[in-house]
């Protein structure tokens, strides 16, 4: 009865059509999810101070730490793997929320010793209710794997947004009740119980009893690697926040951490969705090197052009961003902002590498490249932190640039895609990404622009003029704008399927 639910075989007869669709479909939720998360952003931030934020940041810097622990790549291998029955991933489920409860315990009892790291009392209450929600991260973490596995982008998004509503909706009513930093905790904690409830609402798949490990050795290997990567990773990014909260304090963190986050919005609403409906993708092609290159060149030229342009227009208005969304008493946060933009800017295609490795089951290239990336960027951030909470963004963007060629090469070596791929799908979004700024600064500096909403908006519809225009007169831009529409048609908005085919610059 179960088995049903993980067939894989039926998507390949569409699968670009399918893929288009999922792709516009992750893309209209994400709209939305960006809508709410600014005006979550814009809510809390006027009735939180910074150092409610910063306690947070400081929680869950351990927390999410242990999230890989939770997922251990099963949830990827379960995607990946090209046939996989109702028994092992029955297994890999108890095995999911197994390791949810024992890191949730784990997370409860250094709540103390974290208190006292920071110096923080508060952290010994707030990080074991927040040690709640890895346990309900653990329950639902196979059933999402599932509705990715069969591409149902929709309900993927639906339950998503439902979840960040919910989340919403939870921390300001507790924020506008004065709990505080509380507000933080409950909106954490009932983001993942939405996500958790509504995956197993539209996910049919019921687990049965847990299988022998023989069965699933393999898949707990690949998802060893995985999460090795993750945790490693984990480590890198978040070796920033430990550092400013130790030696700079719980305000000057949440001032660094609301600045990072809000900066990087487009690479995590654009980025992080579109992973999952490529890696999907890509793992039904993983046996097709020359769609496999066709998919993976159109997907990271699609995440490029959607989130170089953001990242640029929001350095380009950084007064104007943060006044509008968090208020002056954010103000600290504009001169990080900029400092952290080239780190966004190249994040915008970080996870380029990761995809193809993933989809190819090469999760240990991940881990050894992640190794070595790593300490170089925690090395970077100890030698920022002498200059404060803009010495580290500073290295955080020396690290992030100087690290994604390197990256790209390394990950993709014997892969069926190679740099020059990437480069070729990444040259036009950045140049008129850069030239759209460029342009727009310029006219900044004769008096376009001012302050307040309507300023805000003069400035981005010029931005996206300018952006518009330089795509289309760059070689090849106006050509597969075409490509885009056509594509979308045949996707289900008219029109027959075509296929999917090279980017000019590659034919």
């Amino acid at each position: 009865m179960g088995e049903r639910h993980l067939r894989t075989d039926h998507l390949l007869r569409d699968l670009p059509s399918r893929s288009v669709r999922g792709g516009a479909i992750t893309l209209a939720a994400q709209a939305a999810k960006l809508v709410l998360n600014l005006a979550t952003a814009v809510i809390l931030a006027r009735l939180l101070s910074p150092g409610e934020f910063g306690l947070v940041a400081m929680s869950t810097a351990l927390v999410y730490f242990l999230l890989p622990a939770i997922d251990l790549g099963l949830p990827a291998a379960t995607v990946q793997r090209e046939r996989i029955d109702h028994d092992q991933v029955s297994t890999l489920f108890w095995t999911n929320l197994g390791a949810g409860v024992v890191v949730a315990a784990a997370v409860t009892g250094c709540a103390p010793l974290l208190a006292a790291f920071y110096g923080e009392p508060m952290l010994a209450r707030v990080t074991p209710a927040l040690a709640a929600g890895l346990v309900l991260a653990g329950a639902g973490a196979q059933h999402h794997a599932i509705l990715r596995r069969q591409m149902r982008y929709g309900a993927v998004s639906a339950v998503e947004t439902v979840a960040l509503v919910a989340g919403l909706g939870a921390g300001a009513a507790f924020a506008a009740r004065g709990a505080g930093v509380w507000s933080l905790v409950a909106m954490h904690v009932a983001i993942h119980l939405t996500s958790t409830v509504g995956a197993w609402v539209v996910c049919r798949w019921r687990p049965g009893r847990p299988g022998p490990v023989s069965a699933v050795r393999d898949l707990l290997g690949f998802g060893g690697r995985l999460t090795g990567f993750r945790v490693v990773n984990y480590l890198a990014r978040n070796a920033d926040d430990v550092l400013i909260g130790r030696f700079a304090g719980a305000a000057m963190l949440g001032l660094y951490t609301k600045a990072y986050k809000l900066l990087l919005v487009p690479v995590r609403e654009i980025g992080g969705p579109a992973s999952s409906v490529v890696v999907a993708g890509l793992s039904r092609l993983q046996d097709d090197p020359a769609r496999f290159r066709q998919y993976y060149v159109r997907a990271v030229l699609v995440v490029a052009a959607a989130g170089m342009p953001v990242v640029a227009f929001m350095c380009l208005a950084a007064d104007n961003v943060v006044a509008l969304l968090l208020g002056d008493a954010w103000s600290g946060c504009v001169p990080l902002f900029r400092i952290l933009a080239p780190a966004a800017f190249v994040g915008t295609f970080h996870a380029a590498g990761s995809w193809a490795c993933t989809a190819l089951g090469r999760a240990g290239r991940m881990l050894r490249w992640q190794l070595i990336a790593s300490a170089v960027t925690v090395a970077a951030f100890g030698i920022g932190i002498r200059w404060g909470a803009e010495g580290v963004a500073a290295a955080c963007s020396v690290a992030a640039v100087g690290l994604r060629y390197p990256a790209l090469s390394y990950l993709l070596a014997g892969a069926p895609v190679g740099p020059r791929h990437v480069t070729a799908a990444l040259w036009r979004p950045a140049v008129a990404s850069v030239g759209a700024a460029l342009v727009v600064g310029v006219a900044m500096t004769a008096g376009l622009g001012g302050d307040g909403p309507t300023a805000l908006a003069l400035l981005a519809l010029s931005y996206l003029a300018c952006y518009a225009g330089a795509w289309m007169l760059l070689p090849g831009g106006a050509h597969l704008v075409a490509e885009g529409v056509a594509a979308l048609r045949a996707a289900g908005f008219g029109g027959e399927s075509t296929g999917v085919s090279d980017p000019p610059a590659l034919s």
